[in-house]
């Protein structure tokens, strides 16, 4: 009786840690499978935007079915709305488990920095027109797509905002490597996500920018073309900086990217 009493707690702790490897397996697997959608999904989600964009002159939420693909309204929406579950566990995952100040401090220190205002600027003058169709639109899927495209810019900004003063570095001292090494990847998904966004506009810009050569003075949707032009370059631009954000935080994790300096962020 007193050798099993002897013995007991160390047959509990190793039947705990085989218990507990199948669990931290599962959830990189799933994962693994939910970021594997997110890749295929952009694909298929540029595929679309290109198709409506050379072939109809609009974006892909104002744009019906493709030819190269059935459904492909559905599977946007379900890209969308798996990009912005992403985005969201994201940024509560970095509160969770890295350095990260209170939201009302980042705030606080956000405002003080001009280039977050130049985002904010950016997106409000990229968006305008968003809003106006959201409004105008009467299908519950193009309202449903304008709706997630809005929200999903919206947060991406806030993702800038809070990755600004987390340090990813961090997270490997204090927990195992494969969190860290997941939180890695997980900045690289949004930087290839951010890639591709830039990339589409600079054809949409492109794109728009040739039906300059059409314009007829005193035409009044020439002069709606030529705001289009200017409000979808501030959107490019969105696009392009904070792209260049992911891009410089994945090399230069301990830096506040936003401020003109880049001055090391203080030990936590």
């Amino acid at each position: 009786m007193d050798e099993e009493s002897e013995y007991f707690p160390i047959t509990v702790t190793t039947q705990n840690r085989k218990r507990n490897v199948p669990w931290s397996k599962l959830a990189a697997g799933i994962y693994s499978l939910f970021l594997l959608w997110l890749f295929v999904g952009n694909v298929l989600y540029t595929i679309r935007v290109i198709e409506c964009s050379v072939r109809d002159r609009l974006e892909s939420f104002r744009c019906d079915n493709i030819t190269t693909f059935g459904s492909s309204a559905e599977l946007e929406l379900a890209w969308y709305l798996t990009r912005l579950i992403h985005m969201i566990c994201f940024v509560l995952a970095l509160q969770r488990v890295s350095y990260f100040p209170l939201y009302l401090a980042t705030l606080g220190k956000l405002k003080r920095l001009p280039e977050f205002w130049t985002l904010v600027v950016l997106l409000s003058l990229g968006l305008f027109r968003y809003v106006m169709l959201l409004f105008l639109s009467k299908a519950l899927m193009d309202i449903l797509l304008t709706l997630s495209f809005i929200i999903s810019c919206i947060l991406k900004l806030v993702l800038v905002g809070v990755i600004n003063y987390c340090q990813l570095d961090f997270v490997r001292q204090r927990y195992p490597t494969f969190v860290f090494v997941l939180f890695k990847i997980t900045l690289i998904a949004v930087l290839l996500q951010s890639i591709n966004d830039f990339c589409l506009g600079i054809l949409q810009l492109a794109l728009r920018a040739d039906d300059l050569n059409k314009l007829q003075v005193g035409n009044s949707k020439d002069f709606r073309t030529v705001f289009d032009l200017f409000r979808q370059s501030a959107e490019l631009s969105f696009h392009y900086k904070t792209m260049n954000f992911f891009w410089q935080k994945l090399f230069d994790d301990n830096k506040n990217i936003l401020k003109s300096n880049h001055v090391i962020l203080e030990h936590p």
